[in-house]
């Protein structure tokens, strides 16, 4: 008989951090932005603004004027987690449920991955970049098209 031990680390919660960037803002420049607010994963840009109070409440009344610069910027995820020492050289695998719509994914500074398609789920293989102790999670998620602009003003 064969016998498979997985551990899981769930990286969803209330503290990753979120920052707009101008479309082709480097890993390194998303870094180093000092615009960081509090995130929820899973979650949306929107809330998170929201939350933040950089815009108006976007339940009720007219929407802010803003939320056309929102879906223009790229949106940075970003997260901090520790890996204990018994994970360390075991096959790791980040999964995710998906990402609207398109996004690059980073760990310790390194690209990982790219996946494209609404809410699809995804895997990618880390074992090669995670770290004993900490690691820092990165996602880029896309501007929105600009020809799908004219769906949202």
């Amino acid at each position: 008989m064969n016998t498979v031990l997985k551990h899981k680390i769930d990286l969803s919660g209330k503290d990753w951090m979120i920052c707009a960037a101008q479309p082709g803002t480097s890993c390194e420049e998303a870094t180093k932005s000092p615009s960081w607010i509090p995130a929820n994963v899973p979650g949306n840009v929107q809330s998170d603004v929201e939350s933040a109070k950089l815009i108006k409440p976007i339940w009720y009344g007219p929407l802010d004027d803003d939320m056309t610069n929102l879906a223009l910027n790229d949106w940075w995820y970003q997260k901090e987690f520790t890996v204990s020492r018994d994970l360390q050289g075991k096959r790791s695998t980040l999964l995710f449920y998906g990402v609207d719509y398109s996004c690059d994914v980073y760990l310790n500074g390194k690209k990982i991955g790219r996946n494209e398609g609404t809410f699809k789920r995804f895997r990618l293989d880390i074992t090669d970049v995670i770290q004993q102790g900490a690691n820092v999670l990165q996602v880029k998620v896309d501007a929105m098209p600009k020809e799908l602009l004219e769906w949202i003003v």
